[in-house]
C-alpha cells in the first residue's frame, strides 16, 4: 500500500484521478496520443477550412474591382474616340478654311500675290 500511495503522489492530477478510476498508465497515454492527434487534425482542417474561405472572398473582391476597372476602362475608350473625333473634326480643311477667313480675315492669295521660291 505504501508503494502505491508513493506512485499516486509523484504523478500528476489527470494521471492521479485516472488511477484512481482502474485506468493504467498505458491506456492514458494511447487516450492522450489519441486525443492531441484529433485535436491536431481539427485544428490543421480548420485552419484549411478558413484558409479556404478567406481565398473565395478574395477571388469575390478581385472579381469585383476587375468589373469596376473594366468599365472605367469602356469609359476611358469612349472619352477617347470622342477627343479623337473632336481632333478630326478641328484639323479638317473646310473648317481651317472657315475660321482663316471668318475669325482671321484671311483670302485666298490672287497671282499677284504668289511669289515662287526657287531652291
Amino acid at each position: 500500500m505504501a508503494q502505491f500511495s508513493s506512485d499516486i503522489m509523484g504523478c500528476s492530477p489527470a494521471q492521479r484521478m485516472l488511477r484512481k478510476q482502474g485506468v493504467g498508465a498505458r491506456q492514458a497515454a494511447v487516450q492522450n496520443r489519441f486525443v492531441k492527434r484529433w485535436a491536431v487534425w481539427i485544428i490543421l482542417l480548420t485552419v484549411l477550412a478558413l484558409f479556404y474561405v478567406w481565398s473565395r472572398v478574395r477571388v469575390v473582391e478581385l472579381g469585383y474591382e476587375l468589373s469596376s476597372l473594366e468599365q472605367n476602362a469602356q469609359e476611358l475608350a469612349k472619352q477617347i474616340a470622342a477627343v479623337e473625333a473632336d481632333i478630326a473634326k478641328l484639323k479638317s480643311p473646310k473648317r481651317l478654311e472657315a475660321v482663316a477667313k471668318g475669325e482671321l480675315g484671311m483670302q485666298v492669295p490672287t497671282a499677284e500675290q504668289t511669289v515662287l521660291v526657287q531652291p
